[in-house]
Formats: structure tokens, sequence, C-alpha cells
């Protein structure tokens, strides 16, 4: 992790779209949105009869490829905000429970810790790969299950993490007041965006910016969009999602929001090819030429950091 040099901005250090569309690899799409959960539960009861393994099992594979760099970001977020390493939870944890098990696990004393999702399948996966760990059935619309798994005054967590999770909810507001419900006083809730959000927050963000659909995107050739235009800007995916979780945490009573930035770890390697991550996406290109400097690793989350007041 010292080998990885840490930048903070409000874009990743390499405008990864930008570059994308240059070398002809996003396509122009119009995106409408679909229906959405009309409630909380509506939502829970969606998610919880997904079959996840098939796509946790992607984002753990390409994660995996640049785990140093993104231990290097979650080090410097824990150093950087004092984060407790004892008595945590992690929310959403999805079928390989990667923050726990493979990201933040040497910063941690992760016998303390428990993962969580709403899921069952997942729940289930996760103790078959973690055995030994700690795994419960609960969510952050539903807190009462990981409140009664809780320890310290009142049962309440002194940290909670997320990884790429709140993305997933159409009641970002609701979840951070649910979070705030679980920490303890002056405790933190820390997560980290490294794939790319549901289209949900897109479209939250871009009504509440007062632009209506259908949205005007480029993306890649299977639709997944990195960009979208509207009126006079283009915004995208990770800065719709930044600016989305940013508001929630300031709509929830009895949170404050510390950080809310793009994150970036950096180093240089061996070889011709430069490798970049961006959103869950590993890019390999030659950019590196242009910059006139050695080939690089590079990846970029957005990471939040709020706390009970």
């Amino acid at each position: 992790m010292s080998l990885h040099n840490i930048s903070i901005g409000d874009s990743p250090r390499t405008n990864v779209p930008q570059m994308l569309q240059s070398a002809g690899q996003l396509r122009e799409m119009t995106i409408t949105p679909t229906s959405t959960p009309a409630t909380p539960a509506e939502e829970e009861r969606g998610i919880a009869e997904q079959k996840i393994e098939e796509a946790s099992l992607v984002f753990h594979r390409t994660r995996m490829q640049v785990i140093e760099a993104l231990r290097a970001i979650a080090a410097d977020v824990f150093d950087r905000f004092q984060i407790h390493r004892e008595g945590g939870l992690d929310l959403g944890s999805g079928a390989t429970g990667f923050m726990l098990g493979h990201l933040v696990e040497p910063l941690i004393n992760r016998s303390t810790w428990a993962h969580s999702d709403v899921n069952p399948r997942a729940v289930d996966s996760i103790r078959r790969l973690h055995p030994g760990d700690r795994a419960v059935v609960g969510s952050y619309l539903n807190p009462a299950p990981m409140i009664e798994e809780g320890w310290g005054e009142g049962h309440k967590f002194p940290v909670i993490t997320a990884l790429s999770s709140l993305d997933a909810t159409q009641f970002p507001a609701l979840a951070i007041q649910r979070i705030q419900e679980m920490l303890m006083p002056g405790g933190h809730f820390v997560h980290i965006q490294d794939v790319r959000p549901g289209l949900g927050v897109n479209f939250r963000e871009l009504n509440h910016m007062g632009h209506k659909a259908p949205f005007r995107a480029y993306g890649t050739a299977n639709g997944d969009p990195f960009v979208f235009i509207a009126g006079l800007g283009a915004y995208s995916v990770g800065e719709l999602f930044r600016r989305n979780i940013g508001r929630a945490v300031h709509e929830a009573a009895g949170m404050d929001l510390l950080f809310n930035r793009w994150v970036t770890a950096t180093r240089d390697i061996e070889g011709p090819i430069s490798r970049i991550y961006y959103l869950n996406a590993l890019i390999q290109s030659a950019i590196h030429e242009t910059l006139d400097m050695p080939a690089f690793e590079e990846a970029s989350a957005v990471v939040t950091v709020a706390r009970k007041r």
C-alpha cells in the first residue's frame, strides 16, 4: 500500500469517460426510466429475491486485480478520519463479503465485525466463503436484526461500512436515517462506491437538477451508461452518485457529512500498458505515452464519510 500515491479531487485523475469516447468505445443512447419500487418493503423484497452470486463474482474478479490500490484508498480514509477498527458492521456485503474479507481486512480486527445483507442467498454465500465470520440478514432500510446483533451501549455500532451498497436503494435519505439509528454517538459511516451506480441514482439526481426524461447518455454497447448529457453539461455516473449520496446525508437528521470526494490511488508499474480501474471497469491503455510518464496503475472510487452527532 505504501507504493501508491493518493490524490483527492472532484473527479478521477484520469477522465475515463472522455478517454473512452475519444477512442470510439462509447455510443450515444436514450434512456427512459422504468418503474421503481413504491415502498421500502417492496424494494427489500426484490433485492432479497435476486440471484446475486453471479454479479458479485464478476465484481470480485475485477476488484482483485487492483486490490492493493483499493486497499490504499481504504487505508487513507481510515487513517484520515480515525475510523474505529473494532466492533463494526458492513452493510450490503453481497455474496462475497468483499469489504471485510478482502478490502479493509488488513485495517480492522475482523473477528469483531459482522457482514450483513438483506438477501439470504448472499448471507449463506458469505458464511461458506468466510467460515468463522459473523453474517446476519438485515438491511439499511430495516435495521432491527442488525441492532440486535450489535454490541456496546444500546446495541449500537461504532462504525458502519458499505461497499457500493447505497446505489441500490431508491430511498437513500431513509437509508442514511436508519444507519444513523444503528450508530453510536460519534460513530462513523464509511461508503466506498467502486462500481457503476444503479440507474435510479442517475435519474434521481438529474431530476433534482431540473432535467426530465428521456435522458441522453453515452455508454457501452451493452447499455451501461458512463456519462449523461443534460442541458449544457455532461455528468459522469460517478459524479451523479457522489452528489446524490451527499444530499441524502444532508437530508438525514443527526448526521454530519465529513467527506464526499473522489479518491484515486496511483503507482508506477512495469510494462507497456497502463491499467485504469474506474467503477469496476478495468481499462488497459497506452495513455501514459501521451502524458510523457511511466506506465501506471490507477484506481478511483467515490468515498463518503459521515458521522453521527
